[in-house]
């Protein structure tokens, strides 16, 4: 079993924990981002909870574990929350989905991929946004959320998705893929 980089995930546990009470003191466009991800995944959850919506949850590209490990805590706060109207629902807790290479980026092949501009300029390249193992990926989300209900799923989505169980249905879907 690989070694888990541990103060690497405190790290990404203590970001997203800190958008609780974090002030702005000023623009800072990079914790502006991760707070509007953050923001929009939690309140995606959240909807998907209270609504007691059919499916599981998924994410498409997880590279550094940030809105996978923020999915997990929403999972964790909302299913709580709504716990008994979702029973009354007839609906079991949901897993979350984490579909990743976890060798970074292909190689860009594809004539739309050949053509952008971070393509052509070598800014994105066969390997780049390698982030988490999956073995840190589903330590850092079943800290957060059940880990019986946090599947991990390894390879290009081309070939990993024709392997779910048939009738799994996705309730939310969260896709950072940046390749075709």
């Amino acid at each position: 079993i690989p070694a888990v980089r541990t103060n690497l995930l405190d790290a990404i546990a203590k970001q997203v924990n800190g958008y609780h009470l974090r002030p702005e003191l000023d623009y800072d466009y990079e914790y502006v981002r991760k707070r509007l991800i953050f923001e929009a995944l939690s309140q995606g959850v959240q909807y998907v909870c209270n609504n007691a919506v059919e499916g599981d949850i998924a994410e498409f590209g997880t590279a550094s574990g940030f809105s996978s490990y923020t999915i997990a805590r929403a999972l964790s706060c909302y299913q709580q929350m709504y716990q008994e109207f979702m029973a009354r629902q007839g609906l079991a807790p949901k897993t979350l989905y984490l579909f990743d290479s976890f060798e970074g980026l292909p190689s860009p092949l594809d004539p739309v991929d050949t053509t952008s501009p971070n393509v052509r300029t070598g800014r994105w390249k066969q390997g780049d946004f390698t982030g988490l193992t999956q073995t840190e990926l589903h330590a850092l989300c079943g800290s957060a959320y059940d880990p019986d209900h946090v599947r991990t799923v390894a390879g290009w989505f081309k070939d990993s998705l024709p392997a779910l169980v048939p009738g799994v249905k996705f309730a939310l879907i969260h896709l950072d893929c940046d390749l075709y």
